[in-house]
């Protein structure tokens, strides 16, 4: 192994130095890990946003109480936002 500017590398890696940065190849499986993981997130939003829309007001004057309803009175309401607000970021 070689002791670069407090990085290990080993010999015969797969990382090639260039002059700017470390290209690291990445492979089809990862590639569809990541894919996958987009995609699941997006159905969760796609569900539970229509699962909130039963509940939801976007009215000025109605949108706090529409929420409040959803988190404390509606059946898995809180799980159900926390969820959405999860797979969004």
């Amino acid at each position: 192994m070689k002791r670069r500017l407090g990085l290990m590398i080993q010999e015969g890696s797969f990382v090639k130095a260039t002059g700017r940065i470390a290209q690291i190849p990445v492979s089809e499986a990862y590639l569809g890990r990541v894919v996958k993981g987009n995609y699941t997130c997006f159905l969760l939003q796609v569900a539970t946003g229509f699962a909130m829309t039963f509940y939801y007001r976007p009215t000025v004057t109605q949108v706090f109480s529409s929420v409040q309803y959803i988190m404390t009175e509606a059946n898995f309401g809180w799980l159900i936002r926390s969820v959405h607000g999860w797979s969004a970021s």
